[in-house]
């Protein structure tokens, strides 16, 4: 067995099994977000934070769907040659549910929800150029977010 390959992630069921769990929680932080963000808002919703809104509740429900698939079907989307280690993907995705939490402007996760629905879609392939490029999107978009400050509120 090649080193790359014993070091890699996604090489094992039970590893396929924890991105599942850890896809999962992301879809929990981005649904706990939407309602946070819904409930605070006030008025109506413009057509553009409208849209968000919606596309980012649409991804929520895709994320689910493929984190299910995952499990089910975790043998299949083991991805041998991954040189990247597990608990890197695990420490990435865990980021990645954290700045959904606390990012200021919702916006400004749907590039980071797309990089994790890619993953999980890649994984799901078992495609191992994709699972690489995927976490290199989730990596720069999770690296974006992490500068934004939000502004504070107006003062009255």
């Amino acid at each position: 067995m090649s080193e790359a390959y014993a070091a890699g992630g996604l090489s094992t069921i039970s590893e396929v099994e924890a991105l599942a769990d850890q896809l999962s929680a992301n879809a929990d932080a981005l649904h706990k977000r939407l309602m946070k963000e819904i409930k605070a808002h006030v008025g109506a919703f413009n057509d553009a934070d409208q849209a968000v809104v919606r596309g980012l509740n649409d991804d929520e429900q895709l994320l689910r769907q493929r984190a299910n698939s995952l499990y089910a079907d975790a043998a299949a989307a083991v991805v041998p040659g991954l040189a990247v280690p597990q608990k890197h993907i695990m420490a990435l995705t865990a980021d990645a549910a954290e700045k959904i939490r606390k990012i200021g402007k919702l916006g400004e996760v749907v590039g980071l929800v797309g990089g994790l629905l890619s993953l999980a879609g890649s994984a799901m392939a078992g495609n191992l150029g994709g699972v690489v490029s995927a976490i290199e999107l989730v990596r720069t978009h999770a690296a974006g977010v992490a500068t934004y400050q939000p502004k504070p509120p107006p003062k009255p």
